[in-house]
């Protein structure tokens, strides 16, 4: 939710980072099939959002907003390499449409926000092995941590007090350290093919992540790589070939970057498991001696944190190959009170059959608490 009498805050310019040379144009017949299928999608806008606690380098954020500002803010956040506009526009209108301020954004190191090609990507293959021994390993770029403050300061730079966040695979990672961390900010949480710690895909589709396209400067050769990638992710549901490489054209010409991909993974593997710590602080139950006392404290000070109290949905595809469905059954046993929704024959990615199936589920969950300023 907004604020009261404080606008939104105009936009900032571009973070400075080269462009590609010669930068991709979509070609006129792509751009006249693309405008039958997809709605326009809202101009980009950029805020800053703080200095980053690791790097020591601020921080721009691209995002769009959808709907009136004057309503409830869902805030969605997308996973690993993965832009804003993978968060369909088709399904953020949806949701503007039912009553929400709809923001979605770049990650840091993606799409248009800033990018961080000053630091080393790690070697993907050292990320499989644990920390203690991973000898020589280079520290960290950022953590998932980071990311969460980024998501926090677009808020804040928008005078958004509370929001209800919404997070897909990495993205569900964020927001669950908003939710412990920034407790203030969340009015309910909606956890989307998304695990409590590092859930390493299987071995056909690890093989698929190490995997690239055979020239990524080629257009069509990363198309074809992204087609063969996001097929293999969508389960047993239809998978619109045509109408996802249409999608995929606008995405590439928008922003072809994608050399953050091995330090989102890298922030994925080397975070901690969160799982005792949604259960102390997400919800947690109170003992009947700590109910009754007014001077005793619940179990999430043990942890060192507020706990939070706001509806919680979880929501997971049962052919997912990417995050096995067995971590959203898990994610959902650590969290007291949460909604645990499978879709049975939905991958780790999900095509238009699902907008209204997912939004729905994202909407009945967010309505299930009232938020007054």
């Amino acid at each position: 939710m907004k604020a009261k009498n404080e606008p939104t805050m105009t936009s900032v310019p571009p973070p400075e980072q080269p462009s590609p040379n010669p930068k991709p144009v979509l070609p006129p017949q792509i751009l006249a099939e693309l405008r039958t299928i997809f709605p326009p999608a809202p101009q980009d806008e950029y805020a800053s959002v703080g200095c980053c606690a690791s790097t020591k380098k601020d921080i721009t954020i691209c995002y769009n907003t959808f709907g009136k500002p004057s309503d409830p803010c869902m805030l969605l956040i997308m996973g690993l390499n993965s832009p804003a506009p993978y968060w369909d526009t088709r399904f953020c209108m949806y949701l503007a449409a039912a009553g929400f301020y709809v923001i979605r954004y770049d990650n840091r190191d993606v799409g248009l926000s800033t990018h961080f090609d000053e630091f080393p990507t790690p070697n993907i293959l050292r990320l499989a092995l644990p920390s203690w021994a991973s000898v020589g390993e280079a520290p960290l770029p950022y953590t998932l941590e980071d990311m969460a403050a980024d998501a926090v300061g677009l808020l804040r730079a928008l005078k958004i007090t509370k929001a209800h966040v919404v997070g897909c695979s990495m993205g569900g990672m964020i927001a669950q350290l908003i939710a412990l961390q920034y407790p203030e900010f969340v009015a309910s949480l909606c956890l989307h093919s998304t695990s409590a710690g590092v859930a390493w895909p299987k071995p056909k589709m690890l093989v698929s992540l190490l995997d690239g396209p055979e020239s990524p400067r080629d257009v069509e050769s990363v198309l074809d790589y992204r087609v063969r990638f996001y097929k293999a992710m969508s389960g047993d549901m239809t998978f619109y070939e045509h109408e996802f490489r249409l999608g995929m054209w606008w995405d590439f010409v928008r922003s072809s970057y994608v050399a953050g991909a091995g330090r989102h993974l890298a922030a994925i593997a080397r975070s901690s498991d969160r799982s005792a710590l949604l259960r102390a602080r997400l919800n947690p139950i109170e003992s009947p001696s700590a109910a009754s006392s007014p001077s005793s404290s619940s179990s999430s000070a043990d942890c060192g944190g507020a706990a939070l109290r706001v509806p919680v949905v979880v929501l997971h595809g049962g052919k997912d190959p990417i995050i096995p469905v067995e971590n959203g059954r898990h994610l959902a046993d650590c969290i007291h009170g949460s909604k645990l929704v499978i879709f049975p024959h939905m991958g780790h990615y999900f095509s238009k059959d699902m907008f209204k199936l997912l939004a729905d589920e994202m909407m009945l969950n967010a309505r299930s608490v009232v938020v007054t300023e």
